[in-house]
């Protein structure tokens, strides 16, 4: 296997591709905290869990992992975006109740970033929320 190229792109939804690689890793959704928290998951395992081919994932050196495909996934795809569920389960009472009048189902299978943006347009919003300043 070739390793020396780690161009990759992104697609609409925030996916990774590393195309010379052939491989692909899927955005976090919340439903995903419970297995990463359940499993005690760290930051290089849930790069794995993430990956949607993982046999090819298992056939890159580590080294190649760790110095280049990392800190990209790292920083596209889980810095500022893993919750523990307590954390995410009081994000998703304000989301759910407060302002959206959604259910958890569908809170729990949207991408991360967009949770993030409805956290923000709450706290940017002039009405004063109670308990909204703890998630911000």
């Amino acid at each position: 296997m070739d390793t020396g190229d780690s161009t990759y792109s992104q697609d609409w939804q925030g996916n990774i591709t590393f195309p010379q690689l052939g491989l692909r890793f899927r955005v976090l959704t919340p439903r995903d905290f419970y297995k990463i928290e359940y499993e005690d998951l760290d930051t290089v395992s849930i790069c794995r869990f993430l990956c949607a081919n993982k046999k090819v994932y298992d056939l890159i050196p580590y080294s190649f992992f760790v110095g280049k495909l990392y800190p990209i996934l790292l920083k596209e795809l889980l810095q500022d975006r893993v919750y523990s569920v307590q954390s995410w389960l009081t994000v998703a009472f304000y989301l759910q109740g407060r302002k959206w009048g959604v259910d958890l189902d569908w809170l729990e299978k949207q991408p991360i970033d967009k949770i993030n943006m409805l956290i923000d347009i709450l706290a940017e919003s002039k009405q004063p929320q109670d308990g909204i300043d703890m998630l911000c």
